[in-house]
């Protein structure tokens, strides 16, 4: 009988991973304020908010979402920074609204594009806020690139996650055998386990949330760019290399992330040098969005305050 209704539970979930959409629609359905740029051979989706800042001598903010996030992550920072700083918010290339083409996707490789978006427009200082994965990739830009970054903000970052912490669904996801089952990751049962295993509470994660992190994984090339990430050579962030790190870092953590562990944060803290630990009570791996007012307080007084 169980044989028979995991047949059925696999049937149905394929059914459901079989419709794709448009990026572009998508895009102009929920950002409609937002924008292509052209980065290399990729088509970047781009949110901007008071770029005329940049000429008062205002250093620019450049937010990095997280593994399949995108732009509705940092929706609350959006409206909150642009008082004060330019922002700029992008879908990372082959995620959310970006496209998605049949290529090799890599840490190393949004290191670089990380760079070709400060040259794109033509920034000189700047400050990287990143959650999770795109906390990594600051970091890894900073590390790479010390002279381009004012300060820098980890928001439950990796960079120093070890396989065996990982969520087991993204375990799963690095193994081969997932060509066989791509449709467990794009389904809405799926994303909707996955989204409330990132916030500490669950009921925050409401129907908007869940779409804007099921659409863009159907389009095109939506789940290959995920694969391809996942699959790629990884080689955790040495600590020799933290203590090399002269760039103020605020370090912010969720104290209940089940994503990428409290432990992290204080690895981070104690090597880092010129750092600051906050951790938000009651909260998971997503602080920008299950905390976002706790969150901006603490980015706020930190980036006055290490200037």
């Amino acid at each position: 009988m169980q044989v028979l209704q995991r047949y059925f539970l696999w049937i149905f979930l394929m059914i459901m991973g079989c419709k794709s959409f448009n990026e572009k629609e998508l895009a102009t359905k929920y950002y409609p304020e937002g924008k292509y740029i052209k980065i290399q051979n990729f088509e970047i989706f781009v949110l901007e908010k008071n770029l005329e800042a940049v000429k008062s001598k205002k250093t620019p903010i450049i937010l990095i979402h997280g593994f399949s996030s995108n732009v509705h992550t940092w929706e609350f920072f959006l409206k909150e920074l642009d008082k004060d700083y330019p922002v700029i918010a992008m879908d990372l290339p082959g995620f959310g609204f970006s496209s998605k083409p049949d290529t090799s996707y890599s840490r190393e490789g949004y290191v670089n594009f990380i760079e070709d978006i400060r040259n794109y427009y033509k920034f000189e200082k700047i400050i990287l806020i990143g959650n999770s994965m795109g906390g990594e990739i600051a970091l890894r830009y900073t590390l790479l690139y010390p002279d381009n970054v004012q300060q820098l903000v980890l928001i439950d970052s990796a960079g120093l996650l070890e396989f065996q912490d990982l969520p087991w669904f993204l375990e799963v996801a690095r193994n081969v055998v997932v060509d066989m089952f791509s449709f467990l990751f794009t389904n809405k049962i799926s994303i909707n386990y996955m989204l409330k295993s990132a916030f500490y509470n669950p009921n925050l994660v409401d129907e908007k949330k869940k779409d804007l992190y099921y659409y863009p994984l159907k389009t095109k090339g939506g789940i290959y760019a995920h694969k391809s990430l996942l699959r790629s050579k990884y080689k955790k962030i040495e600590i020799s290399e933290l203590q090399k790190l002269s760039t103020s870092t605020l370090i912010l953590w969720g104290e209940y992330d089940k994503w990428i562990p409290l432990k992290y944060a204080f690895i981070f803290k104690t090597y880092i040098p010129n750092s600051i630990l906050v951790i938000i009570p009651e909260c998971g791996h997503v602080p920008q969005e299950e905390k976002p007012e706790e969150s901006i307080f603490y980015i706020r007084n930190f980036l006055k305050t290490n200037t």
